[in-house]
C-alpha cells in the first residue's frame, strides 16, 4: 500500500487555512449543530458597532412632569454639557421631547435612540413586534396620580350596561388600557364595546364634549379645558383610585444595557440625583418644566402634583428585586399582554424577558444615598362610594368558613388587581343559605375569613377592607352565590 507524505510546505498552507477557517467560524458564531445564536444578535446590532465609546446617549421623554428628574439633571431638553450628568456623573445626555411612543419604539429599533419613555402597556402591546431588538424596561419614573380620569354621562347601572356605551380614548395609550383594565373587571370583552378612538387625549375629550361618546377616558387637564365640563358628568375613575395602572418606564436595547454599561450607569446615578434635588424644593423643577413645556408657573406645579415619583425602593419593589407586596411590572405587563393580545397559552410569561434590573442591583450601594419626594400618605378609603364593575363570589362547602379552592384562586386574581387599584376600597359581604345551620352566624364568619386571606396571604392593608357591621357601605349584596362571599372594589366619590 503506498503512502501519501504531505510536504512541510503544505502542511504549513493547511494549518493557516483551518486557522482561517476557525476565526470565520468564530466571527459569525455559527457552531454546527444548532448552537445558541445570541452573540450574533448582539454583534449584529447598529449600537455594537458605535460600540461604547459613543459621544452621548439619545434619550427620548415625553412632555410630562413625571419626568422632571431626567429634565433637572441635565439642565433642559438637548446637550448641555453644565449639566449633572455630565459634570458629576461623566456621560453626555441628548434629551428630547417626543410624545409618539410608536416614534419612540421606530428610533429606538434603528439604532437612532438609546433610552426612551414608554409606559407598561405600551411597552406590552408593542413587545411582540419588537423582540427581535430585546427592549428592556430599566427604570420605573414613577406613576400618574389624579391626573388621568375615566368619566361618564351617567353611572352605568350594572356591567352589561357597558356594552351599550360609546366610549372615547387614544388609541393604544395608557388611557386606552385604563379602559380596557375597567371593562375586564365588568366581565365585557374589548369587542362588546362602541369604541371611538382617537389620535389624542384632547380629541377624545372633545368627543366625549360634544355628545359623541357616553365614556371618555382622558387627562384631567383635556377634560377641564373643555366648555361646561362638569355638567352631568360622574368620574368612575381616578388615577388616585388606581396610580399602578398608570406608569413612566425608561427603556433600552439589552445590547445598551450590556454594552453601554457605564453611559447608562451615569445616566440611571444622573436621574436619582436630579430627584433627590427635588426634595424639598420644587421650584428649580417648576422653572425647568414651566421653560421647556412652554407654560406657567401654576400649570407645572400642578402637573408635578399630579405625579408619584418612584424613588430606588418603589423601583426595587416594583421590579421584583425585593420582595414586594405587589409584583408591579410583571403584573402589569402580562395583564396588558392579555388584554391586547390574548391570554398565552404556552411558554414563561413576557414580562421576564422585558426587563433588565442589572444597573438596579449593580449601583444599590449608591442609589440608596439619594432622597426622593415624600409621597402623600394615601388615605383609608371611605365607606361611601362608586363601586367598580364587576363582583366576585366566593363559595364555599355547606356550613363551611373556608372557601372552596377554586374560589381561593378567584380570590389570588382578585387581590392582583386589588393592588393596582390600590385606592379603592374592598367590600366583602359574607352570605349564607337557608339551609344552613343559622345559630354558626357564618355570613360575617365568611366575610371575615376572606379578609384574613387578603391581608396575611395577599398584604391588602386592613384599613382598605369593609366589613358588613363593622363600617356601613353602599357596595354591599350583588346577585352572588347564596352560600359564599361577594367581594367588589369601591371607588371614593370624586370630582372634577
Amino acid at each position: 500500500m503506498k503512502s501519501i507524505s504531505i510536504k512541510r510546505g503544505a502542511r504549513a498552507g493547511i494549518a493557516v487555512f483551518a486557522l482561517a477557517l476557525i476565526a470565520f467560524v468564530a466571527f459569525k458564531n455559527w457552531i454546527p449543530g444548532g448552537a445558541s445564536r445570541r452573540a450574533s444578535v448582539l454583534l449584529s446590532d447598529d449600537l455594537v458597532r458605535r460600540g461604547p465609546t459613543a459621544p452621548s446617549l439619545k434619550v427620548l421623554i415625553p412632555a410630562s412632569a413625571l419626568y422632571a428628574p431626567a429634565i433637572l439633571a441635565n439642565g433642559g431638553t438637548g446637550l448641555h454639557e453644565e449639566g449633572l450628568f455630565n459634570k458629576h456623573h461623566g456621560v453626555s445626555v441628548d434629551l428630547h421631547i417626543e410624545e409618539d411612543a410608536n416614534a419612540c419604539l421606530e428610533l429606538l429599533s434603528s439604532g437612532k435612540a438609546d433610552l426612551v419613555w414608554m409606559s407598561t402597556d405600551s411597552l406590552a402591546r408593542a413587545y411582540p413586534l419588537i423582540r427581535s431588538i430585546n427592549p428592556v424596561a430599566i427604570l420605573l419614573a414613577g406613576y400618574s396620580r389624579g391626573g388621568d380620569l375615566v368619566v361618564a354621562r351617567s353611572l352605568p347601572a350594572s356591567p352589561r350596561d357597558y356594552r351599550t356605551k360609546r366610549i372615547a380614548c387614544a388609541a393604544y395609550t395608557p388611557h386606552h388600557f385604563m379602559m380596557l383594565y375597567l371593562l375586564s373587571l365588568a366581565g365585557v370583552r374589548p369587542d362588546e364595546v362602541k369604541w371611538r378612538l382617537t389620535r389624542t387625549p384632547a380629541d377624545a375629550a372633545r368627543l366625549f364634549a360634544r355628545g359623541k361618546a357616553d365614556i371618555c377616558a382622558a387627562g384631567r387637564r383635556d377634560m377641564g379645558a373643555l366648555p361646561g365640563r362638569g355638567a352631568g358628568t360622574r368620574v368612575l375613575l381616578s388615577t388616585e383610585d388606581a396610580p399602578g395602572i398608570f406608569t413612566g418606564l425608561l427603556v433600552a436595547r439589552e445590547s445598551t444595557v450590556a454594552l453601554q454599561k457605564e453611559h447608562l450607569a451615569g445616566f440611571v446615578k444622573g436621574w436619582f440625583e436630579g430627584l433627590d434635588s427635588m426634595t424639598g424644593d420644587m421650584g428649580p423643577a417648576e422653572e425647568l418644566i414651566a421653560r421647556e413645556f412652554k407654560t406657567d408657573a401654576a400649570d407645572a406645579r400642578s402637573e408635578l402634583e399630579n405625579c408619584s415619583f418612584a424613588g430606588y425602593a418603589e423601583n426595587r419593589a416594583f421590579f421584583s428585586i425585593d420582595d414586594a407586596e405587589w409584583d408591579g411590572f410583571a403584573n402589569l405587563f402580562d395583564k396588558a399582554c392579555a388584554l391586547y393580545h390574548g391570554e398565552y397559552s404556552e411558554g414563561a410569561p413576557l414580562s421576564g424577558f422585558a426587563r433588565n434590573t442589572d444597573l438596579l442591583v449593580s449601583l444599590e450601594k449608591e442609589l440608596r444615598a439619594y432622597r426622593s419626594p415624600g409621597k402623600q400618605r394615601p388615605l383609608a378609603p371611605s365607606a361611601g362610594g362608586e363601586p367598580l364593575p364587576g363582583t366576585i363570589t366566593l363559595r364555599f362547602p355547606l356550613n363551611g368558613i373556608v372557601p372552596d379552592f377554586e374560589s381561593r384562586g378567584e380570590l389570588a386574581r382578585f387581590a392582583r388587581d386589588a393592588h393596582a387599584f390600590s385606592g379603592c376600597a374592598i367590600a366583602l359581604y359574607g352570605r349564607e343559605d337557608p339551609a344552613e345551620d343559622r345559630w354558626r352566624n357564618l355570613a360575617p364568619q365568611r366575610a371575615r375569613e376572606a379578609a384574613r386571606i387578603l391581608v396575611s396571604r395577599h398584604r391588602i392593608p386592613p384599613a382598605r377592607i369593609v366589613l358588613p357591621g363593622e363600617r356601613p357601605t353602599e357596595a354591599l349584596p350583588g346577585d352572588g352565590d347564596a352560600r359564599g362571599v361577594d367581594a367588589r372594589l369601591v371607588a371614593p366619590r370624586r370630582g372634577l
